[in-house]
């Protein structure tokens, strides 16, 4: 593990020949200010404060490397090549905005303190291009760090630009590439809030103007707040926004919630919606950014799935919600389940758990047959033929091949495209057809005794009512 400091640089400002010196101000973890005078830049203040292993400096051909070699030359009393300052002094000095990076030798610099300090080379981003290719040169920070890292960030000097850098580089290291870091300060001298201090300086007391170093790791925090929120929205993943929930009772039911919808256990989900309802005065008790977060999207879920009564509704409902999330093993899974669901509650079985897995059940004989009486009333009895009763075997019998493929990825289906689209239709269709009240009557009357699903004809009566 080591504290790996991430950095800008720029020009710099001289006085008399020399890089202006500042002092800054930082607060230890007991509350006490550090002052550190005299510094070039506040990366020696902050490598001094925090035991810095290494530091890696981002800017461009212009900014300030001589300073920055020397600076080396001395904290790790190294000969200076004063003909190497001078080459970068003269690189720096006329340095422009199309400067190219073969102009300055920075190999150099990264192989005399390799493992201490490391600059990589940017362009000035002036376009969308030059943009694109500085994000390829940062990434290169993603090959150095390691599991276990500290990192701190600084965005004091160069572009203000560099500020969105270091978050775009930190989020796609962990996110992208998965390492197992952590950000510890996102620092700032701020030299607008620069106030006066008195010191004791060779048994002299003197008043110097002193820089604030402020941590401005709560954004990186908002940052991941948001990531979370969306996460938990259309997702139902709570994982990143539950690192920030110190409630145990919250944190514990919310991830409970959270695995159950990522398992697709049905049952559970209704359960912890319960749950959550009964503690939602703790949770509006939530403070920081988790306030304005938390409570909005659990509530969100409760008035989507809370109110719904029948089994298959809530499944139907299920599946649409996962076909948002582009879920859609899940949304196949639900609709299958749910016409098994909609057509125990049509013919009244009660024991639904035991006939659910038997081959000659109810619900089974009912799909079984229901083809066939499909096919009579096809070419035995025209004008009572019902497209719905149809669509809904059709939808049936394809989630469960889609089922099938998935429980045992039998590698046979290869209409991956199609299948999604199907479940985009069938989403739509079930949505209507279990809003149709005349319909569910027909059915009712048409299939309450297994009877009617094995003589067609004993459905005769409900044809003639609902047509």
């Amino acid at each position: 593990m080591a504290k790996i400091l991430i950095a800008g640089l720029g020009k710099g400002i001289k006085r008399d020949g020399k890089y202006s010196e500042a002092n800054y101000s930082i607060e230890n973890e007991n509350g006490e200010t550090i002052i550190y005078s005299g510094e070039n830049f506040i990366t020696s203040a902050l490598e001094k404060h925090f035991s810095i292993d290494k530091t890696i400096y981002i800017g461009t051909v212009g900014s300030m490397w001589d300073n920055l070699y020397s600076y080396y030359c001395n904290k790790y009393d190294m000969k200076e090549d004063e003909d190497y300052t001078f080459e970068l002094l003269e690189t720096v000095s006329n340095a422009t905005k199309d400067s190219e990076f073969s102009e300055i030798n920075i190999e150099k610099f990264n192989s005399i303190f390799k493992g201490k300090a490391k600059i990589i080379l940017t362009k000035f981003g002036i376009n969308t291009n030059e943009i694109f290719e500085n994000f390829n040169m940062i990434m290169e920070i993603g090959n150095i760090l390691k599991d276990g890292d500290e990192i701190f960030l600084d965005i004091t000097h160069s572009f203000r630009s560099n500020a969105m850098w270091m978050f775009l580089v930190i989020n796609y290291i962990m996110d992208v590439l998965d390492k197992n870091i952590e950000v510890k300060m996102i620092s700032y001298g701020m030299f607008e809030a620069k106030y006066k201090k008195e010191i004791i300086e060779n048994g002299e007391k003197k008043k110097i103007d002193v820089s604030p170093v402020v941590n401005l790791k709560a954004f990186f925090d908002l940052m991941k707040w948001i990531k979370g929120a969306n996460e938990l929205k259309n997702y139902g993943n709570a994982y990143t926004i539950l690192e920030m929930v110190e409630d145990e009772d919250v944190n514990k039911k919310i991830r409970t919630f959270s695995n159950s919808i990522n398992l697709n256990y049905v049952g559970t989900i209704k359960r912890n919606l319960e749950s959550i309802k009964k503690i939602m005065e703790k949770i509006d008790l939530i403070e920081g950014p988790g306030k304005l977060i938390i409570p909005s999207i659990l509530k969100d879920f409760i008035e989507t799935f809370g109110k719904i009564k029948e089994e298959y509704e809530f499944l139907f409902k299920l599946a649409e919600w996962n076909f948002k999330q582009k879920r859609y093993a899940m949304v196949a899974i639900n609709i299958n389940e749910g016409l098994r669901e909609f057509v125990a509650n049509i013919l009244e079985i009660e024991d639904r758990a035991t006939d659910f897995n038997d081959e000659n059940s109810g619900i089974s004989k009912y799909f079984r047959k229901v083809r066939h009486s499909i096919q009579y009333e096809k070419n035995h009895m025209k004008g009572t033929y019902d497209k719905k009763k149809e669509k809904l075997y059709k939808i049936f019998d394809h989630t469960r091949k889609i089922r099938n493929e998935i429980a045992h990825s039998a590698g046979k289906k290869d209409t991956a495209i199609n299948d999604v689209e199907s479940l985009k239709n069938y989403v739509i269709d079930i949505n209507k057809i279990i809003k149709d009240k005349e319909f569910l009557k027909y059915l009712r009357l048409k299939y309450n005794t297994l009877d009617s699903i094995s003589n067609p004809m004993k459905g005769v009566k409900a044809d003639l009512i609902y047509n």
